[in-house]
């Protein structure tokens, strides 16, 4: 990216801040391992992760159909008041722990994006 584009951008952010920003952790698991991400998501993620300063909601999503790969893909979409909670919240030892059990299910390497909402 060119610095010009990244200056568009960060002119673009002055301008419009962002309102909140997402956070999404995606990956793929075995359809015979679906309720058990779901009860490691509900009683180990989730109350950690919402306990967090900063952290607004955060949800267990999937796709309703299996990938080619005969797995079931989906994300875990995180929202946030600021980048900087965020990244301190994750980098956390309780929230690195809270994800170790549900981390062995995973079947694809986890990818991780974050986005600003801007409206």
């Amino acid at each position: 990216m060119s610095e010009n584009s990244t200056e568009k951008i960060a002119s673009f952010l002055q301008e419009r801040p962002p309102r909140q920003v997402l956070r999404i952790f995606r990956s793929a698991v075995h359809p015979d391992d679906l309720a058990e991400v779901a009860r490691l998501f509900e009683e180990d993620i989730r109350p950690v992760f919402t306990s967090m300063e900063g952290c607004l909601s955060i949800e267990l999503v999937m796709d309703n159909k299996l990938s080619s790969t005969g797995l079931v893909e989906g994300a875990v979409v995180s929202r946030w008041r600021s980048v900087q909670e965020m990244e301190r919240a994750v980098g956390t030892e309780k929230a690195i722990a809270s994800q170790q059990n549900v981390r062995r299910l995973l079947r694809s390497q986890p990818i991780v994006t974050v986005h600003l909402v801007v409206a």
